[in-house]
């Protein structure tokens, strides 16, 4: 099943390869999330954040200041 997350702080987690549900306001600043699954991301922030080979589907409102987006799948 997918985590479903809001209003969390997950400041520079490593999280390679998870598959999440809907993260609403999450802080994902400086997080590992290479390859993630990220259905729907709204009103993140996701500054510095690895998201190299990640698949977004709907992404709204989110910071992806400095954030590496190599090889994302949208």
């Amino acid at each position: 099943d997918r985590v479903k997350l809001a209003d969390a702080d997950l400041t520079g987690v490593e999280a390679s390869k998870a598959c999440f549900g809907k993260l609403t306001r999450v802080k994902l600043d400086g997080a590992d999330l290479r390859g993630s699954n990220l259905p729907e991301v709204l009103d993140c922030s996701a500054r510095q954040a690895n998201l190299s080979d990640a698949r977004l589907r709907t992404i709204t409102g989110t910071d992806l200041t400095g954030a590496r987006l190599v090889g994302i799948f949208l």
